[in-house]
């Protein structure tokens, strides 16, 4: 083929220009542009959230291209480790949630699997939150090497907690990659997905693509927002196919009664609903399901997280990282009895983690042109 293009007349010269067009081709897909300037810090959280929900069209630098495999097939597997961090200086409790928020997510499990492991993703140097993820993936899973509870075991959390040490992860990596202090999950997240979409590699980029913030507050004549609202705000913004999508619920609450109603509108709601409601009155878990439900107790500025089990999606893990601050709440309980932890505890609902399956899959697979 290369002596017959080396000839001379027109049949050399396009069989030439077919070898040349596959070699450029070939080396655009294994060199991944970075941007040359490194963002500055963390910006605050309306700054985050922004960026976020707008993009400019050149903003993606990698042309998409499909995973190797299904991320149904991560939901298939259905047991996830879980772990509680160390938190001795109570100021990382809202990077825990953070971590705790993503690990359970199916989508973003997968995703980070298929993609964002260290021996297949490189941070960048900018890239610091990724590689503290990274880092604090590994610790847990280290840390979840001996004694370690999957959704597959049947042994209870109370028993297990009398009879097991345990090795809690340390939020040094990712106090690290934040940066000192006490700071916001809502913003967390939000900066993390800035990353992500600004990243180099392909697979944040996609894992970015897909991951959104909606921001709710106080209704019309001080009425708490509900799912329906929020999805409502996602159709609006465009967002509502995103496979992962963070509501920011950034109501102060100021009594027990408070916080109970606002979670009672936030846990998963029965099925039998949807006959007799609808999908509007569903929201968004008509096409979603709720990965984790994160409070915050604002008298004492501290978060902790209901992240949904893997096996019984009706039950929910409860993950403190001051677990004094909450004496006798239970590791473990079906959805419907959150609302009432939260009131007897002030925990009022901050931020709201849904995914949807078939949206990553969606993205994952879509047409790239």
């Amino acid at each position: 083929g290369l002596r017959l293009a080396l000839q001379p007349g027109r049949l050399g010269y396009w069989m030439m220009r077919s070898i040349l067009r596959r070699i450029v081709s070939k080396r655009s897909q294994s060199d991944v542009s970075v941007e040359d300037s490194a963002p500055g810090p963390p910006e605050r959280q309306e700054a985050c959230r922004a960026r976020s929900r707008s993009r400019s069209p050149d903003h993606n630098v990698v042309s998409r291209r499909p995973p190797r495999r299904s991320l149904t097939s991560a939901q298939a597997r259905r047991s996830f480790p879980h772990r509680d961090f160390d938190n001795p200086e109570a100021e990382t409790c809202w990077l825990s949630c953070f971590f705790q928020v993503l690990w359970h997510s199916v989508v973003f499990h997968a995703a980070y699997e298929q993609g964002l492991e260290p021996k297949k993703c490189s941070p960048a140097p900018d890239e610091k939150l990724l590689a503290a993820l990274q880092r604090t993936w590994a610790d847990y899973q280290a840390a979840g090497s001996t004694g370690e509870l999957c959704d597959s075991q049947e042994q209870s959390l109370e028993t297990r907690s009398n009879s097991v040490p345990e090795h809690k992860v340390p939020a040094q990596n990712l106090m690290e990659g934040f940066g000192d202090g006490y700071g916001d999950m809502s913003e967390a997240f939000a900066c993390f997905q800035q990353e992500l979409s600004n990243s180099g590699h392909l697979a944040a980029v996609n894992m970015g693509e897909v991951m959104a913030t909606i921001p709710l507050s106080l209704m019309e004549g001080e009425v708490l927002p509900t799912t329906a609202d929020a999805w409502r705000q996602a159709e609006e913004w465009q967002v509502s196919s995103a496979a992962l999508l963070a509501v920011d619920l950034s109501i102060p609450v100021s009594s027990e009664a408070t916080a109970q109603k606002l979670a009672e509108l936030w846990i998963p709601q029965p099925l039998q609903d949807e006959a007799t409601a609808g999908d509007n009155a569903r929201g968004l878990e008509s096409s979603h399901q709720l990965v984790a439900l994160v409070c915050y107790m604002w008298n004492i500025r501290h978060y902790v997280a209901f992240c949904r089990r893997q096996r019984d999606p009706s039950r929910c893990l409860f993950f403190n990282d001051l677990p004094e601050l909450t004496g006798g709440a239970p590791r473990e309980a079906a959805w419907s009895d959150v609302p009432e932890i939260c009131a007897r505890f002030s925990l009022a609902p901050r931020l709201a983690l849904y995914e949807s399956v078939a949206a990553a899959e969606a993205v994952a697979w879509g047409d790239s042109s």
